[in-house]
């Protein structure tokens, strides 16, 4: 049977600090079911380990040993013919024995996804990896015994993926990076989480592996205990930062500036892909209002604490970021589109 497993959405270095910072200091409910926060407590020192980001599009592929069902799907669904996600389906559909040979060790009974980047030509533009023929690279692999809490395999099983003839590759055949986070005092790894940030994006590793040259996207950090954060670099941050990783919430003094620092380009050419791309349609006039929603509730999912920091609510900007996003597509979003084979 097929069916659809998200990969949830990977926070930024602020967000995670402010979690771990929530996690450790929690000490319970008061009386009126509060939370209650011990700010004395100290924060933890954490090891993470830092993966290549590459910029194509989101791949799942889903696997279920009771029925032998093997399905391709999106960042938002599962995948078809007709639905085919840059040729990705297809390309799940020609390596079929291959996937399922690996996929079968790794769970008896419950259902299993692979997560990964399909990458390549026509999938992203200006990136060194655009000039590759189109493949994946795994990245993450869960096990639903429960969905609301998922088991989350480990580095292991993520190399198992790896078959250059299948075009198939993991995470991990490509430059690691090891930080410590003192979460006491995370300004301290800025400069390191900044420094290596630039590096991939200055020459993406992956693309050098490949032997093509190019930019890179940026890193993911993961670790065992307080999960991912993502740093982009500036050609790809879906925000208008003045310091990468950054460890204070922008200062937005205005709606104004609010709206000119989260609804950039590069969120309104990631809404053309997740709100049409994806699905093999083409953007018109027609279907602004999807694509507005979408540019809407991503920013307040992804800046949910700028807003608070700054006094603002959702309703204090969504007018103006509406009217940005409509003008920019009805100038632009019949030019973005990735090129034919999607």
């Amino acid at each position: 049977m097929e069916k659809f497993y998200p990969f949830p959405s990977i926070a930024g270095f602020k967000d995670t600090i402010y979690a771990t910072t929530a996690t450790a200091q929690f000490s319970g409910f008061d009386e009126s079911g509060k939370p209650i926060y011990d700010k004395t407590k100290s924060l933890p020192i954490e090891e993470f380990i830092g993966t290549v980001k590459v910029h194509g599009t989101n791949a799942g592929i889903g696997y279920n040993p009771v029925s032998n069902t093997l399905w391709a799907q999106s960042r938002n669904h599962v995948l078809s013919e007709k639905s085919d996600n840059c040729g990705f389906n297809t390309f799940v559909v020609n390596n079929k024995e291959y996937l399922i040979s690996v996929l079968s060790r790794l769970s008896p009974d419950k259902p299993v996804v692979a997560f990964g980047e399909w990458f390549g030509k026509g999938i992203q533009k200006n990136v060194a990896v655009d000039k590759l023929q189109r493949r994946l690279m795994v990245f993450a692999v869960k096990i639903i015994e429960d969905e609301r809490d998922p088991t989350w395999l480990g580095r292991d099983a993520i190399e198992l993926f790896y078959s250059p003839e299948h075009f198939i590759w993991n995470v991990y055949t490509f430059p690691v990076y090891e930080i410590t986070i003192d979460f006491n005092n995370p300004k301290a790894s800025q400069n390191k989480l900044v420094e290596i940030t630039n590096q991939v994006e200055k020459e993406c590793p992956v693309g050098k592996y490949f032997g093509v040259s190019g930019i890179g996207e940026g890193v993911v950090w993961s670790s065992k205990t307080y999960g991912r954060f993502k740093v982009k670099g500036d050609e790809h941050s879906s925000s208008k930062v003045t310091t990468l990783a950054s460890v204070d919430t922008e200062k937005i003094a205005s709606i104004d500036e609010f709206v000119k620092y989260a609804a950039t380009e590069n969120r309104f050419r990631q809404g053309i892909e997740q709100v049409f791309t994806i699905y093999g349609e083409k953007p018109d006039v027609k279907q602004t209002k999807k694509f507005i929603t979408w540019v809407t509730n991503d920013i307040f999912k992804e800046e949910s604490m700028t807003l608070t920091e700054n006094k603002l609510i959702p309703e204090d900007v969504s007018k103006a970021i509406a009217d940005k996003a409509r003008l920019w597509f009805k100038e632009n979003g019949n030019l973005v589109l990735f090129k034919e084979g999607s």
